[in-house]
């Protein structure tokens, strides 16, 4: 439940000496696409201790667009390769929750470092209507801001924010909808790259038309010391990442559980992630010598057997007796 608690995990779990910890999570915000950030400081901390962190990959396939900022002087919009600068998304249900998470690479590796740029954002549907969402002033900003204390296209008063990043959620109808990003700052450099998650507890209520199929890790997945676990399933998230690292670090080709009481979990990175930690815990306990070091040792194994897309980790195959005799020693 936030970073405080997310740091107070992870120093119970130094404190403690434990050997793996499985988290079945990913943060939209917090990084800044290359595996860097306060979230993902944090994780270096259990990392350098020895821990195995072993991560879901996230399950945002499809759901994700990436570009670099570059901004329409006419307009003061970020221009984006839908119809007059947008991107569109089409939602297919009426009543349907939509989280939508706008950042960009401003964030340090201190928590409480401010961002001295400023993005807002804007929906339009179908008719025209403009949608009001929720905006932030980045406080930093220096000079009087592009976008005003209360856009016309805002909910209310912008809130004052630190951090690189807008986040709301929406109840929507069945419809077309165009997203419009505002460069409010006017300080942004064409390097500067921005990120657009969208996500709803029914993904397959909507459709993101500008969605690229990659490049979705996020933190603390994205982290180089982290292995990340994704699965085959539509819905796992497919890297690299933005420095062009291969993430996910391995997939399961096969990532379902039955319950004992008759309930089926099938597909997703979530489940991989616990999938592949018992397979871990098990080879740690055939021998306490196993770590992030000669686990890592495998991964590339596997991956110089590897001949698909280099983008994504290697399939999981779980090593033989003599393999770990070999490899791990």
């Amino acid at each position: 439940n936030g970073i405080t608690n997310f740091r107070a995990a992870i120093d119970k779990a130094i404190e403690e000496k434990v050997d793996m910890i499985l988290y079945a999570a990913t943060w939209e915000t917090g990084g800044n696409f290359d595996g860097k950030g306060f979230i993902n400081k944090a994780v270096s901390r259990a990392t350098d201790s020895g821990i195995t962190w072993i991560n879901a990959a996230g399950n945002d396939h499809n759901q994700v667009f990436n570009s670099n900022i570059r901004v329409n002087n006419e307009t003061a919009s970020v221009i984006l390769p839908g119809p007059g600068d947008t991107l569109t998304f089409n939602v297919k249900y009426s009543n349907t929750p939509i989280k939508l998470t706008l950042s960009w690479d401003d964030y340090s590796d201190e928590e409480n470092v401010q961002t001295s740029k400023d993005l807002d954002w804007e929906i339009v549907d179908w008719t025209g209507k403009v949608f009001p969402i929720k905006n932030r002033k980045q406080e930093k900003v220096t000079g009087a801001s592009k976008c005003g204390d209360k856009p016309a296209y805002a909910k209310t008063k912008r809130a004052s924010s630190l951090h690189p990043r807008e986040q709301d959620t929406l109840m929507l109808d069945e419809g077309v909808y165009h997203l419009r990003i505002i460069d409010c700052s006017g300080n942004f450099a064409s390097t500067d790259s921005l990120r657009l998650v969208m996500q709803s507890s029914k993904p397959e209520s909507f459709k993101l038309d500008q969605a690229q199929g990659n490049y979705e890790i996020m933190p603390p997945a994205d982290h180089p010391a982290v292995i990340a676990v994704g699965d085959m399933s539509p819905v796992s998230s497919i890297g690299p990442t933005m420095d062009y690292r291969a993430k996910p670090d391995l997939r399961l080709k096969f990532s379902k559980v039955e319950m004992s009481d008759g309930k089926v979990f099938g597909g997703g990175s979530s489940v991989a992630a616990a999938i592949y930690a018992g397979v871990w815990a098990n080879l740690w306990a055939y021998n306490s010598k196993l770590d992030a070091r000669y686990t890592r040792k495998f991964l590339n194994k596997l991956k110089g057997e590897q001949r698909r897309n280099q983008a994504v980790g290697p399939s999981w195959r779980t090593p033989n007796t003599s393999e770990l005799d070999s490899i791990f020693w």
